[in-house]
């Protein structure tokens, strides 16, 4: 799991805290928590929204590949 929804080349690293994963990219950290419909996805700390939606993206396309399924990421704000 950690492997596939942590984004290639973008530095980040797991860490210790809430929810099923959660990464630390540069000054932010990134929280993933597995919900029935899918994977729920927060940001803690500055990213900018070009940033975020590329990042979100990315692990979609690794979690596609990794399923051999389409997938969709909707944002909640």
């Amino acid at each position: 799991m950690t492997q596939v929804l942590t984004p290639r080349d973008w530095g980040c690293s797991p860490i210790v805290g809430q929810g099923d994963l959660r990464l630390r990219c540069g000054d932010t950290e990134i929280l993933f928590s597995g919900e029935d419909v899918g994977w729920q996805v927060a940001f803690d700390g500055p990213m900018p929204r070009e940033a975020a939606e590329r990042f979100v993206a990315t692990v979609a396309v690794q979690v596609q590949l990794e399923v051999d399924e389409a997938v969709e990421w909707v944002q909640l704000t």
